[in-house]
């Protein structure tokens, strides 16, 4: 059979979960984009954008029994969903420096250096030296080698640290006390996702049937978590 069947958790963990962060994702992009169509404002709908995109090729792999498809298609859902947060580094500089300081130029060279790194790698070790595998043999889940893990922990470490300081560089310039309880949403936000994306990191490279029970009712929670980076500070933009 190409399809294959759906457990009921997997099934349940599609249709409610990533269907609706993704949509709610897009639904953001589009309130960012319809208030402010510069720079700022299309970086900050760019990181909603990219991660949805990442959930969709994530559920498109699902049905398939086709090695090949099955890990193309999650090749390019770990892709977007792992260098979304690259955007949002680039906005937080746009913010702290201005877009005249902080030029189009800049933050081309900086998403450039991330994603050619990181497609590169990712094409080496996740795909030639078969550092994720989904098959028969992983019952058609993905699994992480550890080399691979190590890379992902290491490679969303390099936007972690940086947006975490100029997240409290930011936060520690406001003078108003509004802007400032705003900005602790954000930051509530933007650490809530970066701890989504470590937990999914080792939800897929540590097979313990415990962590996983509790996995899944802690992953719903990027949904919260994307909403408040967007209450924090897109809708001001």
């Amino acid at each position: 059979m190409i399809l294959q069947s759906f457990d009921f958790s997997r099934l349940i963990g599609v249709a409610l979960n990533q269907s609706f962060v993704i949509i709610l994702f897009f639904l953001m992009s589009y309130l960012i984009l319809r208030r402010n169509k510069n720079r700022l404002s299309k970086t900050f709908a760019s990181f909603y954008l990219c991660e949805a995109v990442g959930f969709i090729f994530g559920m498109l792999y699902l049905p398939f029994k086709i090695n090949l498809l099955a890990n193309i298609l999650y090749f390019f859902a770990i892709l977007f969903i792992f260098f979304g947060p690259t955007l949002l580094l680039t906005f937080l500089l746009i913010l702290l420096q201005s877009e005249v300081i902080f030029t189009k130029k800049k933050q081309m060279i900086i998403l450039s250096i991330y994603f050619m790194i990181y497609l590169i790698i990712l094409l080496i070790i996740g795909l030639l030296l078969e550092g994720f595998q989904i098959n028969e043999s992983t019952g058609w889940r993905p699994h992480y080698s550890l080399p691979f893990f190590m890379f992902l922990v290491t490679y969303v470490s390099t936007i972690v640290v940086p947006t975490m300081y100029f997240s409290i560089t930011i936060y520690q310039k406001f003078q108003n006390p509004q802007l400032k309880s705003r900005w602790v949403q954000f930051l509530i936000g933007m650490v809530g996702f970066m701890f989504i994306l470590y937990g999914l990191m080792l939800y897929i490279f540590w097979s313990n049937e415990l962590y996983r029970f509790i996995w899944g009712f802690i992953s719903p929670a990027v949904i919260i978590f994307g909403y408040l980076i967007y209450r924090g500070t897109g809708r001001q933009l």
